[in-house]
């Protein structure tokens, strides 16, 4: 019965967060998010234009100055231009995604029914609560970028002349890392934007949650990722996607990564603010 209960209240999370799908406001927020980052995208993919090529020809050569030659020419342009706007991604969303999610948990925990549904921060608070959500933010995200960098080199000697173990670690192993990072800190941004609470009190928060109910924040952290993960293992197929469709398809591949990301940003917020609220 206990096992029926976790399950029916898991699915409520989503269900209920489905419920506030018509929720205008939020979706306002995140489209503009999503909007910005299709600027950024837009600007490395039609870097040749005036408007852009000053400012992205400094930033390519900043990041990597031999694949920066490669950017500048059709299709090695395409091939390479995940990793370049990846990183304008991870600087942008550094500065500006922990401030949007948190907004996002302002607005859901605001829809909720009842007396308890009333913002606990002020704007004096804003500068304090910014830094709070970037660093919690980068909590998360540091940990994967680490893992990204790291690891493939740190385990290279048990991967290197092997394909089975490389696609189970490509496939299997770094998803699955990705979930428990997730899973560790599911609630820590909500938890910051709803309570005014410093990075390391919504960390430990976090943290708690997930040690009382391991199997929920993995399974919330699974179902939340399972998009993202699928869209960049996609656009990691690059050789595929330029040689046997064509090259600007890589461009619209990640087109659709950034609107999956505004879909999963809308139910990780909503869940783990329906979560927070009901633990109140």
């Amino acid at each position: 019965m206990r096992l029926l209960d976790s399950i029916n209240y898991f699915l409520s999370l989503f269900l209920e967060t489905l419920s506030q799908v018509k929720r205008g406001r939020i979706w306002s927020l995140l489209l503009a998010y999503f909007a910005l980052q299709w600027l950024v995208l837009f600007a490395h993919d039609r870097f040749y234009s005036p408007a852009f090529f000053g400012v992205i020809h400094l930033w390519v050569n900043a990041i990597d100055s031999q694949n920066a030659v490669g950017f500048m020419h059709y299709p090695g342009h395409f091939a390479v231009l995940p990793y370049f706007f990846g990183w304008a991604k991870f600087v942008v969303s550094a500065l500006l995604e922990g401030s949007v999610l948190g907004a996002v948990s302002i607005l859901f925990y605001r829809g909720l029914p009842g007396d308890n549904a009333r913002p606990k921060v002020n704007s004096a608070q804003m500068p304090f609560l910014w830094l709070q959500l970037t660093l919690a933010w980068l909590a998360i995200n540091g940990l994967i970028l680490l893992a990204n960098l790291y690891l493939p080199a740190l385990l290279s000697p048990l991967l290197t002349n092997s394909p089975r173990r490389i696609i189970v670690f490509q496939y299997l192993f770094m998803p699955g890392l990705y979930i428990v990072i997730v899973a560790l800190f599911y609630f820590s941004i909500s938890y910051c934007a709803l309570y005014g609470a410093s990075v390391w009190t919504a960390l430990k928060r976090s943290l708690q949650i997930f040690w009382n109910r391991p199997i929920m924040c993995l399974c919330l952290a699974a179902v939340i990722l399972a998009a993202p993960v699928l869209m960049s293992i996609i656009g990691q197929q690059q050789n595929i996607i330029i040689n046997k469709f064509y090259p600007e398809l890589m461009y619209w591949v990640l087109v659709v990564g950034l609107a999956v990301d505004a879909v999963v940003y809308f139910f990780w917020m909503g869940t783990a603010v329906r979560f927070l609220s009901d633990q109140e």
